[in-house]
């Protein structure tokens, strides 16, 4: 494979490269991405935590608002039915913001190699870590009028993490392959 006029290769390694300069030690190095994913962390966290406090009407407003722009991508014949679309809308969200969460706390946790030295021993911490921010998750809709705890969203939560840290498991292990790197 021709990788010099690879636009996606070439973007990988000037990413990788920062990572790999010599004006910052490994240990600084480690540092700033731990910076860098803590803020990606914070911010998945505010924005799992602000719909959980938003009041049902609120929280309806946002679902509606996705619906009505993915029901003529996904269901252009209109053959779903609408409150079982709206179930798979609401649900799949919840999975995919804690897939990310979960990709998120995985790579925290990279940072970490010599706590963590393979890739899959840091796959159930940021499944745990995740439920335990689905559970604060849940237990915050009890404060919002309207809203409910429920354990299936805890357990689609803890599931989307899981495989958010998979997928990121999966990655690492390609990109650390092309580096030549075993761990």
């Amino acid at each position: 494979m021709d990788t010099k006029g690879n636009l996606w290769y070439n973007t990988l390694v000037i990413t990788l490269s920062f990572t790999e300069g010599s004006f910052m030690s490994d240990r600084q190095r480690m540092l700033v991405w731990r910076c860098i994913i803590s803020v990606f962390i914070a911010a998945t966290l505010f924005f799992i935590w602000s719909n959980s406090l938003a009041d049902a009407p609120e929280s309806t407003v946002r679902s509606d608002g996705v619906i009505e722009w993915l029901k003529p991508i996904v269901d252009p014949q209109d053959k779903i039915d609408e409150g079982t679309f709206t179930f798979a809308v609401r649900k799949t969200a919840h999975f995919t913001e804690f897939a990310v969460l979960g990709g998120e706390i995985f790579l925290l946790l990279s940072t970490f190699g010599e706590n963590f030295p393979r890739r899959l021993r840091r796959v159930p911490p940021s499944g745990l870590l995740a439920c335990g921010v689905a559970v604060i998750d849940e237990i915050l809709q009890l404060f919002s009028p309207g809203r409910a705890c429920r354990v299936t969203d805890m357990m689609i939560d803890t599931a989307g993490a899981l495989t958010g840290a998979l997928v990121l498991c999966g990655i690492t292990a390609v990109i650390g392959k092309i580096r030549g790197r075993v761990n």
